[in-house]
């Protein structure tokens, strides 16, 4: 798998640039306003079906590659969107 070769930093990124998935409402309107054509239902009810099923997963993945190398979750000192942090922090939780 793609982020099990990845660096601890490079997952930091990884795991930074999916923040957009958790600005629901920007991302929506991205849908609408034609990110992938005129027939965007479909995909736009997938986003919002999947999208905080997605971080979790990515989330999870991050916690046990960094267990397995003897190191904690993710460092949250490093991660400074809001809206992220908030989305790890659920990931956590579960």
């Amino acid at each position: 798998m793609l982020v099990r070769g990845l660096s601890d930093e490079e997952r930091q990124i990884l795991i930074g640039y999916q923040s957009i998935l958790t600005h629901k409402k920007d991302v929506t309107l991205l849908f609408v306003e034609g990110l992938v054509g005129r027939n965007f239902s479909k995909a736009l009810a997938f986003y919002q079906d999947h999208s905080q099923e997605y971080l979790d997963a990515l989330q999870k993945l991050h916690q046990k590659i960094a267990r397995s190398r003897g190191r904690g979750a993710l460092d949250h000192g490093t991660v400074t969107d809001p809206a992220l942090l908030k989305a790890l922090n659920r990931g956590c939780e579960n």
